[in-house]
């Protein structure tokens, strides 16, 4: 009913539209969505009639704050969009602490760096111009918050440096942009390639020996330099640069650079849709990449391998408490027991393209296929973490000639009894209720916990407290830095895509127990799972397994959420244990 809000209800209101406005009122909101929404709609307290009135009421507030918060951000994105598509070089504009806020389509080419993704990522590979070579030191982490521009070069996959310009700018000069200041990041990568040398020489005629001339008077060479180096004489170089100049119908030197450093320019910031790979060379038979295939209708798809070489396969999906790319300690772990990994990046992960239309299980599981099959790998294990759990039993209900067992890591039992909500912690049991009863409720809370904990620092350390408030073990072990940011880089996978994670709380609520039964008929089912999880108790994992054939679980010992970084030999000896029951069962 439209009921008038009372004065004492004014406050609840305004804390609502302030967080749709500013990120760091999350956590008040994030009270109230749980005092005032979801404990009446529990019935924690025993609430009044009145009291649900209000409640629906404030719901309508909610989804009105919502709609406010996304118009203002498209119309902020849009504002700045228009601006940087504008500019004929690579630009991108990022908050203070280099998270991308939009880019053009030259800066995402070149830089492969999306929307919440920090330009700092990789700031052991950005210095100084100047300084580079005497001190070795590495970029300020906030470069620019001096208000002076900044000059600085970024090394490339490909081992080619690239000069950045970062300046300061008022988000005054955007309309609509709730950010103060901002950076602006611009570029112009213009290194002689192949490529580009290709077409310059076709384009112009040149001779190869007239085209390597070119390259040296590019890379800043006289013509006395030229000559020396080509053991030839001063007057014979001196002569083909005057042929160069006269095919490229340029009168100077510097009219002949400026242009082909534009040719290059453009050459270089051409989307390449050929698959990419970055190898990490470790000694012995370790080994970790990273690589990126096309898939259908102009889709991509990145992917890690890692582990040991001709190790036993096994395909990873990672969840909100892991991530695709792991840390050389992991690495080490899985290669001890002669095991190699596949993590694919869920959509709009890394250089994954986003999902258009919504979350698509079976589009997933086809894109995981497609991998193996680029890889020329038949049948093997598959293992989910969290709610990718349910992810791996889809698809090995769906294609179990294409894997052999099924590991679930913490994805717990089907939640399908009312007990299993009761028993959870406040907070978990609020967002998996909202989740399986009203989704709708749930975006907002997601969608500004998300620009919360992309806003900067400050909202990043709200976040990363009130995830793991009710995990006393984890909340202890990302106090120490190492922990922190692997847990951070964990949750930026999961909330880079609010409505994502969402639709993937809601996969993993929906009742799997038919593909569960299915999966468990015709190969080993191993659940993995922490013992001090706090809101999925191991407890429903022995009752469950105790009713399913071929079915097992491993409790790990003083575990909880972050196990596999915490504990990754237990992560890699469970994963052991998946692929000797894939091997017994085959025999």
């Amino acid at each position: 009913p439209d009921k008038e809000i009372t004065p004492t209800d004014s406050d609840v209101v305004e804390a609502i539209y302030k967080a749709a406005l500013n990120p760091l009122s999350y956590r008040q909101f994030a009270d109230i969505w749980q005092d005032r929404i979801i404990n009446v709609l529990l019935h924690e307290g025993a609430p009044s009639l009145e009291d649900h009135v209000k409640t629906y009421d404030l719901v309508r507030h909610f989804k009105r704050a919502l709609e406010i918060f996304e118009t203002s951000k498209l119309a902020e994105q849009q504002s700045i969009k228009s601006f940087l598509d504008a500019c004929n070089y690579a630009a991108a504009i990022t908050r203070l602490d280099g998270a991308v806020l939009a880019s053009n389509a030259i800066f995402e080419t070149l830089f492969n760096l999306k929307p919440g993704q920090s330009v700092f990522d990789l700031v052991e590979k950005l210095e100084p111009k100047a300084a580079a070579k005497a001190s070795g030191k590495v970029l300020n982490p906030h470069p620019g918050l001096d208000d002076q521009p900044m000059v600085v070069r970024r090394l490339l996959p490909d081992g080619k440096t690239v000069v950045l310009i970062i300046e300061p700018l008022s988000g005054h000069g955007f309309q609509n942009s709730r950010t103060e200041k901002v950076l602006f990041i611009k570029s112009c990568r213009a290194e002689w390639t192949s490529s580009g040398a290709k077409i310059i020489k076709n384009s112009f005629g040149l001779t190869s020996a007239e085209l390597n001339i070119l390259k040296e008077l590019y890379r800043g060479l006289l013509s006395a330099d030229i000559a020396i180096g080509r053991n030839r004489a001063k007057g014979t170089v001196r002569k083909q640069i005057k042929t160069i100049l006269n095919k490229t119908d340029t009168s100077t030197q510097v009219e002949l650079i400026s242009m082909i450093t534009g040719i290059l320019h453009v050459v270089d910031t051409i989307p390449n849709r050929q698959p990419q790979t970055r190898s990490i060379k470790w000694k012995g038979a370790l080994f970790q990449e990273t690589k990126i295939i096309n898939l259908d209708n102009n889709r991509q798809i990145q992917y890690a391998h890692y582990g040991k070489k001709n190790g036993r396969p096994i395909l990873f999906i990672h969840g909100h408490t892991s991530s695709s790319e792991p840390p050389g300690f992991l690495v080490q772990a899985i290669a001890d027991q002669n095991l190699q990994i596949i993590a694919p990046c869920k959509p709009g992960v890394e250089q994954s393209t986003p999902d258009q239309g919504g979350l698509d299980v079976n589009r997933l599981i086809q894109d995981w296929i497609f991998i193996l099959d680029d890889l020329g790998l038949d049948r093997l294990p598959i293992a989910g973490h969290c709610m990718s759990g349910v992810y791996a039993i889809h698809a090995a209900a769906s294609h179990a000639d294409r894997f052999s067992s099924v590991g679930l890591l913490d994805t717990g039992a089907p939640l399908i009894r009312e007990e299993q909500f009761a028993q959870m912690p406040p907070g978990s049991r609020g967002i998996f209720w909202t989740v399986k009863e009203s989704p709708d409720l749930a975006y907002a809370p997601f969608a500004f916990a998300s620009e919360a904990f992309f806003s900067g620092e400050e909202g990043e350390r709200l976040f990363m407290k009130n995830q793991f408030e009710e995990s006393p073990r984890d909340a202890k072990l990302i106090e120490t830095p190492e922990m922190y940011a692997l847990a951070c880089k964990s949750m930026a996978d999961f909330m880079r895509l609010p409505k994502r994670s969402v639709d993937e709380l809601r996969c993993w609520i929906d009742d799997w127990t038919g593909n569960l039964k299915l999966t468990a008929s015709r190969m080993p089912v191993l659940f993995i799972h922490s013992q001090e999880h706090e809101w999925l108790p191991y407890r429903d994992i022995v009752a469950l397994s105790d009713n399913l054939p071929n079915t097992e679980y491993i409790i790990l010992d003083n575990a909880s959420q972050l196990f596999v970084y915490n504990q990754p030999d237990h992560f890699a000896k469970s994963l052991r244990a998946l692929v000797e029951s894939a091997i017994s069962h085959s025999a």
